[in-house]
């Protein structure tokens, strides 16, 4: 009788302790699709930031060669159509780097590649008088 009662109160307490296991199971559940979520909306406003940052140097020498361009057209007609051609580049370089950065807003599946993102970063900013330097 006394192994029986023992019994039924290691299956009550094995019940608890799974009821407990599976309603810890749901909250860490719960709160890994909360990271996920903010992992993500964390990855979007740094591709937002990244818009704005590409974006605003591609505006800033878009200005400075149209204002050289606007500079040098009477005086030497040749170097304000350069400015101006340089400034067009880099108008389709800015583009470009909007669309890409808007894809890979719409691409949830492929991985990021952090040494090919800095690659592409580095590339984009060789055109520029910028100085750069990395060390991996």
């Amino acid at each position: 009788m006394r192994a029986m009662s023992q019994a039924t109160q290691a299956q009550q307490k094995l019940a608890g302790l799974l009821t407990s296991l599976e309603a810890s199971h749901t909250q860490l559940q719960h709160y890994a699709a909360r990271v996920a979520d903010l992992a993500t909306t964390e990855e979007r406003n740094r591709l937002a930031r990244d818009i704005h940052d590409s974006l605003g140097h591609h505006l800033a020498a878009i200005n400075i060669q149209l204002e050289k361009a606007n500079a040098y057209r009477e005086r030497d007609p040749s170097r304000a159509y350069e400015a101006v051609d340089h400034a067009k580049r880099t108008v389709q370089a800015a583009l470009k780097d909007v669309r890409e950065s808007v894809s890979s807003l719409r691409q949830d599946n492929e991985p990021f590649l952090f040494q090919e993102t800095l690659n592409d970063l580095l590339r984009r900013m060789r055109h520029s008088e910028l100085e750069r330097s990395l060390t991996l």
